[in-house]
């Protein structure tokens, strides 16, 4: 791939550079030069993030479709909850504070020394976006590096069907189990239940706390693992889960949610295995595999 051997070189060999791209088509609606003006752009803000940090020093790249449900996408002008293609951007750099980041994508803001640094690499990202509906998210904190994540919307409708060559499957993604889908929000869902149908997945999806545990008292022994939002009407997550811990001990849970940390930590804590909004189905198949691997080990030790 010309694009990651050029941002490889780019960064060194003295930092370790992850490439994870989806399987899936993504078609935008974007000029090439564009989208490879804001990968060089990020990922040289992440390299000169981690300048004075020691080893180990980690940039990740990763793609995906994502679905942005309204609480997303309101926090943007003019956005609507959709279908988008993600690009994330990741590094162990030196992180931000939210007084830095409320001031990163302005032109010519810098905190290199005089004569470093333009102060436009960030700024010309953001305009790039702007100009092509596309979105940008920022997480960060002091010491603990920073994740951009770039949301553009996905040009339904704009390939053939018959034009797309067959999406390769990861083997290692895929399953026959039963999923128990625990999501009030009807377009998370369908994203969700749609995307582990394709990976072999039988999904049973329901919108709260209360149906899942209905399905569970019809269905004890065909769910092989409960995936749930976590703050939902009626019933949310942390209920349903202490229920199944004392029910149905044996049903590995994984959690979901688009609230901050501090938000969780004041209505129950922040579960052990949670998956932050918006994610894409190749980053939930794998941890769904993982803790059902899991899970099958244990039974088979005891």
């Amino acid at each position: 791939m010309e694009m990651d051997s050029m941002l490889r070189h780019l960064i060194g060999a003295d930092i370790h550079f992850e490439l994870k791209t989806t399987r899936d088509i993504l078609p935008v609606l974007a000029d090439e030069s564009q989208i490879q003006q804001i990968l060089m752009n990020l990922v040289v803000n992440a390299y000169d993030a981690m300048a004075k940090q020691p080893p180990p020093r980690n940039i990740s790249l990763i793609t995906g479709r994502v679905f942005v449900d309204e609480r997303h996408a309101h926090r943007f002008e003019g956005v609507s909850p959709g279908n988008f293609a993600l690009l994330e951007v990741a590094d162990t750099g030196c992180g931000m504070s939210e007084e830095l980041m409320d001031h990163i994508f302005e032109p010519f803001f810098t905190t290199k020394p005089m004569g470093k640094g333009t102060g436009l690499g960030l700024a010309t990202v953001y305009g790039i976006l702007k100009q092509n509906n596309a979105i940008i998210d920022v997480h960060s904190s002091p010491g603990l590096g920073a994740t951009f994540r770039v949301f553009w919307p996905i040009a339904e409708g704009e390939i053939q069907v018959d034009q797309q060559p067959e999406p390769l499957v990861d083997l290692k993604a895929k399953g026959e189990e039963t999923i128990l889908l625990v999501e009030d929000n009807d377009g998370v869902r369908r994203f969700t239940s749609d995307g582990l149908n394709r990976l072999g997945y039988r999904v049973v999806p329901v919108e709260n706390g209360q149906r899942a545990l209905a399905v569970l008292e019809k269905q004890p022994g065909e769910i092989s693992l409960v995936f749930t939002d976590v703050i939902m009407p009626e019933m949310g997550g942390m209920e349903l889960a202490e229920i199944l811990r004392s029910r149905f001990p044996s049903i590995p849970v994984i959690f979901s949610t688009g609230y901050t940390d501090e938000f969780l930590t004041g209505r129950g804590g922040i579960p052990d295995v949670l998956i932050y909004k918006p994610y894409t189905i190749d980053t939930l198949a794998h941890q769904i595999r993982a803790m059902l691997n899991q899970s099958s080990g244990s039974d088979t030790e005891s």
